[in-house]
């Protein structure tokens, strides 16, 4: 009979075999022995942030006037 099953049929077969044997070991307890997470103390403060002014490193704007000239 297994011979005139098709391949794709025999996966499903055993995917649907295989969620009910984790299924079953889900209500027996699987997962129960670990321990309960500690108290959550919240989440770690952020580190400080200082902000200066940098200078712009592109130069003055008549620079680029060449750059309108010459297409």
């Amino acid at each position: 009979m297994a011979d005139a099953l098709r391949p794709l049929t025999l996966l499903l077969g055993a995917v649907c075999l295989w969620a009910l044997c984790v299924l079953i070991l889900a209500l027996a307890g699987l997962g129960s022995r670990f321990p309960e997470r500690a108290a959550a103390t919240g989440p770690a403060p952020l580190p400080a942030v200082s902000l200066t002014r940098g200078v712009s490193r592109r130069g003055a704007l008549q620079q680029y006037s060449e750059v309108g000239n010459r297409p």
